[in-house]
Order: structure tokens, then C-alpha cells, then sequence
């Protein structure tokens, strides 16, 4: 499963991990930006309402990076937010025994608004170890 680490912090399970790139909805001039969901047990101890509820300023915005795995678990790409808001938190529980789950989706943004998009300063994406399948 995907290894996520937020601010130097490490989460100690990660149930799921989505990506979403937006790329201007038809507007080319627009600059895209990337977006995750992430889905850990509620039971995790990383607090992030916290972040959720900073208030304006530095400790809204939070580096995150992310390994994915392949099936032999070897890191398969590493996501690198140098800058991130926490957009949404949501705790959901079942009534039918199942675990309760934490969701969150990340905003990966500009470091400095004045900065010039340059392909890789809002997500930098980075190729893993090609994946060996055993004989």
C-alpha cells in the first residue's frame, strides 16, 4: 500500500490513495492543479483536524509525499506536494461492523503566488523501480 508522509510525518497505514489532475477545463491559459484523496483508518494517530481548522497563514499549507506501490512493492511513482492545503476531512462509520475510515483530499498549489508554473512546482512526479515479476 502506498507510504504517505505529511510535513516529515508518516502515516501508519494508508488504505487508499486517488490522484486527480485538473488542467483548465478548457481554458489552456488556466494553470492546472493536482488533488488527492487519501482514505487512512480513524483510528490513525495523525490529527488532522488540526490542519483542517488552521487558521490563515504558513500552518495551512503543509508538504506531502506520497510512494505508490507496485505488487512487489517497490515504489512505483512518489507524488511530491512542496506545498498543500487540507480542502476536504470527512469520518465516515458503518452500522454493519466495518472499520471507520478517515478521508482527505489535498490541494497541491504554488509555493509562492508570484511563482511561474513551470510544469512541475505545483506536483513533481517521479518514476519508481520497474516492477520484476518472478520467473
Amino acid at each position: 500500500m502506498a507510504e504517505v508522509s505529511i510535513a516529515g510525518t508518516d502515516l501508519p497505514r494508508v488504505d487508499s490513495v486517488q490522484f486527480g489532475i485538473t488542467t483548465g477545463g478548457g481554458d489552456a491559459n488556466q494553470l492546472p492543479y493536482a488533488t488527492c484523496t487519501i482514505t487512512i483508518p480513524a483510528d490513525s494517530k495523525v490529527d488532522l483536524t488540526k490542519w483542517a481548522l488552521a487558521p490563515q497563514g504558513e500552518d495551512r499549507f503543509k508538504k506531502v509525499k506520497i510512494e505508490t506501490k507496485n505488487r512487489a512493492n517497490g515504489t512505483n511513482k512518489t507524488w511530491t506536494f512542496a506545498k498543500a492545503f487540507l480542502a476536504s476531512l470527512s469520518e465516515t462509520e458503518t452500522g454493519d461492523g466495518q472499520p471507520t475510515t478517515t478521508s482527505f483530499t489535498i490541494v497541491g498549489t504554488l509555493i509562492h503566488a508570484t511563482d511561474d508554473y513551470d510544469g512541475s512546482n505545483i506536483l513533481k512526479v517521479e518514476e519508481g523501480e520497474e516492477e520484476t515479476v518472478p520467473d
